[in-house]
């Protein structure tokens, strides 16, 4: 599918096939918590890492499911894309555990892919 995406772009084919290689070569639990660094290094041109991980996360490829997660010290919560959404539209985040406001909480929002589709609690 990437080579009829991209006849003339081999060099983002090999960057998806790095990935894509990788993903299916491992069992489900090893790819539980992708990030975005991890997958950077799968892909060797750096310049085409963001278009790279949109693609694969995308409707067309569908491959990998972006997650959140926000990290406060040493706990760590899963957030929902609409918790994320709905702190954007201007409802402020509201710490999972303590249910305060949390000031420039996407300082502290990060985000990981699984493979798209598999169910895993990522904690």
């Amino acid at each position: 599918m990437v080579e009829q995406d991209f006849p003339e772009n081999p060099a983002f084919i090999r960057a998806c096939a790095h990935v894509i290689s990788f993903i299916e070569s491992k069992p489900l639990p090893e790819l539980r918590h992708l990030t975005f660094g991890f997958l950077s290094l799968l892909i060797e041109n750096h310049e085409l890492v963001s278009s790279v991980i949109a693609y694969l996360a995308g409707d067309r490829a569908r491959l990998l499911d972006m997650r959140f997660e926000f990290i406060d010290e040493d706990e760590i919560y899963n957030i929902s894309p609409e918790e994320i959404n709905e702190a954007r539209m201007g409802g402020g985040f509201i710490h999972p555990t303590t249910g305060k406001s949390v000031e420039n909480f996407e300082h502290y929002i990060y985000i990981y892919f699984v493979p798209f589709g598999a169910e895993m609690d990522s904690q």
